[in-house]
């Protein structure tokens, strides 16, 4: 039986984390990888999401088994880099057709509902879709791995 993962993140990444953050999703998505997961959710965002899914695109092209869902809270028109990565997409689902005040609440909650872990890039303020995600995540006893704490132990070593 494979498993899912869904990525949740900050659409703001502070400079220190930028350079380093491709690097620790690859090695996340090769022990998720090794330990089964083979279909990867984002959330189509900005920031952590976009780089999540872009990873995952460059990831699975030597694992045809692996597959990348974007779910989107709802349709919107993006840039050309962002309509480039819905195509690279095995799948693209739409939480809603027209934006609504909770759609990407409802996004957020699809994501976590379909998955068995949680990988996250969450820098503590209890406000935010992250913060909802993350904590929807572990009230769904969905575990979450925080790839935040993993960057601070990098960029302290440096």
């Amino acid at each position: 039986m494979t498993k899912t993962v869904c990525f949740t993140g900050h659409r703001a990444i502070p400079p220190e984390y930028t350079a380093i953050l491709p690097a620790l999703i690859d090695k996340m998505l090769e022990r998720l990888y090794d330990a089964g997961y083979r279909t990867f959710i984002t959330g189509g965002a900005e920031g952590f999401d976009t780089i999540a899914a872009e990873r995952v695109i460059i990831f699975r092209s030597g694992r045809p088994d692996a597959t990348l869902t974007i779910a989107l809270p709802y349709e919107r028109k993006g840039s050309a880099n962002y309509r480039k990565t819905l195509e690279a997409a095995d799948e693209v689902v739409y939480v809603s057709r027209e934006y609504h005040k909770n759609a990407t609440l409802e996004r957020n909650r699809y994501m976590v509902d379909r998955s068995d872990a949680c990988a996250a890039f969450y820098i503590a303020p209890r406000r935010g879709g992250t913060y909802y995600t993350v904590r929807y995540a572990n009230k769904k006893n969905v575990p979450v791995v925080n790839l935040i704490d993993r960057a601070k132990n990098r960029t302290e070593k440096e």
